[in-house]
């Protein structure tokens, strides 16, 4: 009897030891695949400062966190005209190599811009325009503060939203 009792502790030791294992590995590999990096001891929060460029802020997802410009975003001092007065200016400021859209403050924002040329405006700075949904959660509040389990610079988007 003692010795069926021993190695049924036994069994169940070994069995709970391989979940344990199998648990932590899945974790990891699914920390992993949303872009969670870290060791298995857990990932690190990382606060706000340091994880987004100046001038903008984490916005915290469920799956992700994206950095959205804290202001509406103007011609960067490459650009031929500072404040776009039409459409014509704003194509002339595109066809300019340096040109790019910058987020500063109490600076006049960039008018007259199609969409088209948003997203180009964006990946010449690598960000890009946010999707509907995130824009939608960001407009009405709704992020997720548990999102911020971030290890390193490389686990958010840049986004051009202004």
């Amino acid at each position: 009897m003692k010795k069926n009792l021993l190695q049924g502790w036994r069994k169940s030791f070994l069995i709970g030891l391989i979940a344990l294992i199998i648990s932590t590995l899945g974790i990891q590999a699914s920390d992993e695949l949303v872009g969670i990096t870290g060791r298995f001891s857990g990932s690190v929060i990382e606060s706000g400062s340091g994880i987004c460029p100046k001038h903008s802020e984490p916005i915290l997802f469920g799956s992700h966190t994206i950095c959205m410009d804290t202001y509406e975003v103007s011609p960067s001092p490459g650009c031929f005209y500072s404040i776009t007065k039409s459409q014509i200016e704003t194509e002339s400021n595109i066809s300019g190599d340096k040109c790019t859209a910058v987020s500063v403050p109490d600076v006049v924002p960039w008018r007259y811009v199609t969409y088209t040329q948003a997203k180009q405006l964006c990946a010449r700075s690598n960000k890009r325009l946010p999707t509907t949904e995130e824009w939608y959660k960001v407009a009405i509040g709704q992020t997720d503060i548990l999102a911020c389990f971030k290890s390193s610079r490389n686990d958010v988007s840049l986004t051009g939203a202004n």
